[in-house]
């Protein structure tokens, strides 16, 4: 699969793993394990959700009664609890979920003005049923991007994936529409706010990438992303040749090269070259509780869980030993196979073994490093 079918000007995650490049004084402080603020902090701030995908990560590792009980009464983040970020804030934030949607906590408007005040980046990645036109008109303006995770091309397809039914099939378009005409009537460019979609790949929705990229061209996105599901190495050779025929200057098809090259090995569920996970150490996971997690993947894992700002600072957090040393506790415990962290971890890992790699120089690479 050619590299070249993920391009740059589609997506604020381009040269994920490789940005950690740009960010060389973090890199120093941890060969010499000296204390310093992650790159990019993401936040949970619902456990609550709208949609009921039968295949929502969070069931892998809090089963599928925790998470049905969790999307239905669970909590939402206090937001005072952020507080101490501001103090030592990481180079930029992304709100998205594991068993809730961002958009269902009833004080999202606040924190993206929060976000908007003190001239964070942020990125929001939602399921776009709860979109209205108040917040498209904060989004569009604040935060480098929006990702709605669409996983359908029509109500049949969607209802298989997100386990909800016409009204909210509608919402999402809804929604959708209105984040490309807030940008419009704010005379915000493309360049500044990217409007985009996600789509996950399986045996089920495999057969529907040409249609659902029909449907994303003629909605006024930038992109649509397609990516595989966890523990699944369906490749997308067959089918994205007939998606790239859609892209245009403005409309760009994007694709997980790196995943989908990983999948060719025999051995890529298993095969890790790296013994810990460095990138917990640039990218830090906040839960609508507080507490704080190597990555999304594991949140609600005791296991995985390496700080609270409900018992310390986050400022004390940051420099507390405990925060090396639970990273390193928890090595690669029940960790996914292509996980969010993966490829970051190959790169720092690369360095470790005295690997020199250059790196990225694309102008909108830079501007979006921060979110790794």
């Amino acid at each position: 699969m050619a590299d070249d079918t993920e391009r740059r000007e589609g997506n604020v995650f381009s040269d994920g793993p490789k940005k950690v490049l740009l960010f060389p004084d973090r890199i120093r402080r941890w060969r010499d394990e000296r204390p310093f603020e992650p790159v990019v902090v993401e936040i949970h701030p619902s456990e609550r959700c709208n949609h009921r995908c039968p295949d929502c990560q969070s069931r892998w590792i809090l089963g599928d009664r925790r998470v049905s009980e969790l999307s239905r009464r669970g909590q939402f983040m206090d937001l005072t609890i952020l507080n101490g970020l501001w103090e030592r804030p990481p180079e930029g934030i992304i709100i998205s979920g594991q068993t809730g949607e961002p958009l269902m906590h009833p004080k999202i408007g606040e924190l993206l003005l929060i976000l908007e005040k003190r001239s964070m980046p942020y990125v929001m990645i939602t399921n776009g049923g709860r979109m209205t036109r108040n917040l498209a008109e904060i989004l569009v303006r604040s935060s480098r991007g929006i990702r709605v995770s669409l996983d359908g091309y029509d109500l049949a397809s969607f209802r298989s994936t997100h386990g909800v039914g016409k009204n909210e099939w509608k919402r999402v378009l809804q929604g959708i529409e209105l984040l490309v005409e807030a940008r419009r009537g704010a005379g915000v460019s493309r360049k500044s706010c990217l409007i985009g979609l996600g789509y996950l790949v399986g045996p089920a929705t495999k057969d529907g990438m040409e249609r659902v990229t029909c449907l994303a061209s003629g909605l006024g996105v930038d992109y649509i992303h397609f990516r595989p599901f966890h523990f699944t190495d369906v490749t997308v050779d067959d089918q994205i040749d007939s998606c790239l025929a859609y892209a245009r200057t403005d409309f760009s098809v994007l694709i997980s090269g790196q995943k989908y090259h990983l999948m060719m090995d025999g051995n890529w569920m298993n095969d890790r070259p790296y013994s810990i996970c460095h990138g917990a150490f640039f990218y830090s996971m906040i839960d609508p509780h507080g507490d704080i997690y190597v990555c999304c993947h594991h949140v609600g894992n005791e296991r995985a869980k390496v700080g609270s700002l409900r018992e310390v600072l986050w400022s004390d957090w940051l420099d507390s030993p405990v925060r090396r040393e639970s990273i390193r506790k928890f090595g690669l415990t029940r960790c996914v196979p292509l996980c969010r962290l993966n490829a970051l971890n190959r790169v720092l890992q690369a360095l470790l073994d005295g690997q020199r790699l250059d790196p990225p120089t694309d102008s909108l690479v830079l501007l979006h490093r921060m979110f790794l």
